[in-house]
């Protein structure tokens, strides 16, 4: 008879109980690790904090350290902090290669402690916004004092760096057509695509942009004019 009855949600460490699975006559538990990986764990395991991640702490070959006694694990913002730490350090995680892997990485004392990290973003303006969340200004900068604000989607994905697959050069700036060769700028706003013309050159399309923004005073919400 079983001894245990694990419900979805429960926390063990950085695991979080999505539902049991029934193998071989011995019960495992389906969790989501704070990192974004899945794990099949044995459910004795967890009950006596034998396991406690995916994987993804041993295989930091050390950089962190874990910080149990830190008191910040069920604060709301320690997951995030996880989150970037995962991307910026461990190559087991399906962000890595965006972050880490292109030399992204976070403050040297943001690294080692979440309560410095989460005592400076619950600082910065606009953090009692449940609707926001952490940005990097620069997303060719580290996760650093002066990168991060807190941003909506929207500013966020007008902040995205360039598409590997933009031949422009420019955000915002493509190709329209192999054809007429010509160039059309855009800027995307509250899920709406905007249309700024078409031009002869990727230049002439990114001041259009940058005209657009200016006049219609959308650094004030973090939308920058690029250099050319």
């Amino acid at each position: 008879m079983r001894k245990y009855f694990l419900k979805a949600g429960e926390r063990f460490g950085f695991l979080t109980v999505v539902n049991d699975v029934i193998i071989n006559g011995n019960i495992f538990i389906k969790c989501q690790c704070d990192c974004g990986n899945e794990a099949i764990v044995l459910q004795s395991h967890l009950i006596h904090n034998q396991t406690k991640s995916c994987g993804c702490w041993r295989r930091r070959g050390g950089v962190l350290n874990p910080g149990w006694k830190h008191g910040k694990v069920k604060h709301p913002l320690y997951p995030l902090w996880r989150r970037i730490i995962d991307r910026c350090y461990c190559k087991q995680s399906n962000r890595y290669p965006d972050y880490g892997g292109r030399g992204i990485g976070v403050y040297k004392d943001w690294r080692k402690s979440p309560i410095l990290f989460i005592e400076y973003i619950e600082k910065l303006p606009k953090s009692d916004k449940a609707d926001l969340t952490i940005d990097r200004i620069d997303n060719n900068k580290d996760y650093e004092p002066g990168n991060l604000r807190w941003a909506d989607k929207t500013i966020q994905s007008v902040n995205k760096r360039i598409s590997k697959t933009n031949t422009s050069g420019y955000c915002g700036v493509c190709r329209s057509n192999k054809k007429n060769k010509q160039w059309y700028a855009n800027i995307r706003l509250y899920g709406k695509n905007i249309f700024l013309g078409l031009y002869y050159t990727p230049e002439q399309a990114v001041i259009a942009r940058n005209k657009y923004i200016i006049n219609n005073d959308l650094e004030k919400f973090g939308i920058h004019v690029q250099s050319i």
